[in-house]
């Protein structure tokens, strides 16, 4: 039989990995009142039915209890079983008392790189080194932590040609009338009640204007003599950023690259009840996740502020965030510190092809 002894640390996908790559007979999860959670979750994760017992650690910081609990669990099992001891995760002191406890046994010891795809074996005072061979589904990143996440529900529209007709117009003419676009925006973010009644706006120069019909839920378009009407409560929303959303996604499916993609996905969120995050696409290639946050204009400090909280509300350090901006990005001093903190990347739209290949290239 193959049994995986999992140490279980704050972050769960090293110890998932293990159990994916390995495919163990039986897993025993080494856990202390701190990451219990952590093993609840990984059992909720993976096929459950293949889990045993937690080895439960009282003192995460005492090296011989956990040595004396992983050698007399070794003892108790056949010789011809096979153990595998995964030492990624836990404090340093259960690393050490683990790899202690097994070091008069023919264990396997492995630890999990999962910042360079490796997985590093140690046996019989030999190393191996392999690459990471696994598939991480997008539900799973996520469940691994205790979230739940679900693809926002879409509705079919009547106005849809409309709508396509508009995106394809500002995909190729966004520069005339971006200014007034922003514009828009700010009037209505601005002002709560800014669709209660009919509302008409014009930019500087005259050449790009709208009107909104309160009654007809109804937005007229006039830019540069090009006419459209989209309809619905969030007509605006689409107008100011949700088209470029549709464009990137129909790259995504035309590229065709990730193993996994879900766009407009909705992280509901505990701590806030009725608050739920909303990510513009979120992927997976391997065992790594990525997710692309889309602006048409200039990205702020609350933008960057909000991808990073939402990556450490799902507590996953391992995921790779993306801005994708259809206006070229221009880096301020500040601006720059914040993106690097927080190791988040931006892509500019015109390069989106190339930089999508060389993401999954490196996978």
């Amino acid at each position: 039989m193959k049994i995986l002894i999992n140490l279980i640390g704050e972050q769960t996908a090293p110890n998932l990995i293990a159990c994916k790559c390995y495919n163990a007979d039986k897993i025993i999860n080494v856990s202390t009142n701190r990451t219990k959670k952590q093993s609840e979750n990984l059992k909720n994760t993976f096929l459950g039915d293949k889990f045993d017992e937690d080895i439960f650690i009282e003192d995460a910081y005492n090296i011989f209890e956990t040595e004396d609990k992983i050698n007399n669990f070794i003892n108790n099992k056949k010789p011809e079983d096979e153990i595998i001891l995964n030492f990624t995760g836990a404090t340093k002191p259960i690393s050490i008392g683990a790899y202690l406890g097994v070091d008069n046994h023919n264990v396997k010891c492995i630890y999990i790189d999962s910042a360079t795809g490796r997985i590093l074996e140690y046996l019989n005072k030999k190393n191996n080194v392999s690459k990471i061979n696994c598939k991480i589904s997008i539900e799973e990143h996520f469940k691994m932590y205790g979230h739940e996440i679900k693809k926002k529900e879409e509705t079919e529209r009547s106005d849809k040609d409309e709508r396509k007709r508009l995106k394809e117009y500002l995909k190729e003419n966004y520069y005339s009338c971006n200014k007034f676009i922003k514009k828009f925006a700010k009037a209505y973010n601005k002002d709560t009640d800014y669709f209660k009644s009919d509302k008409e706006l014009t930019d500087d120069g005259g050449a790009n204007s709208l009107k909104w019909d309160k009654k007809e839920k109804k937005l007229h378009l006039f830019l540069s003599g090009n006419n459209f009407c989209i309809q619905g409560d969030k007509a605006a929303e689409y107008f100011t950023g949700y088209w470029f959303e549709e464009i990137v996604r129909e790259d995504f499916l035309r590229l065709n690259i990730f193993d996994d993609t879900y766009f407009n996905a909705i992280i509901p969120q505990e701590h806030a009840k009725d608050s739920e995050a909303e990510l513009d696409a979120v992927a997976t290639k391997g065992y790594k996740l990525f997710i692309f946050e889309c602006k048409t204009s200039a990205i702020t400090k609350n933008f960057v502020y909000k991808l990073a909280a939402i990556k450490n509300y799902t507590s996953n350090i391992y995921a790779n965030i993306y801005f994708i901006v259809f206006e070229d990005f221009k880096e301020t001093s500040n601006l720059e510190s914040s993106l690097k903190s927080f190791n988040i990347h931006v892509i500019n739209y015109s390069n989106l092809g190339k930089e999508l290949n060389d993401i999954v290239s490196k996978c």
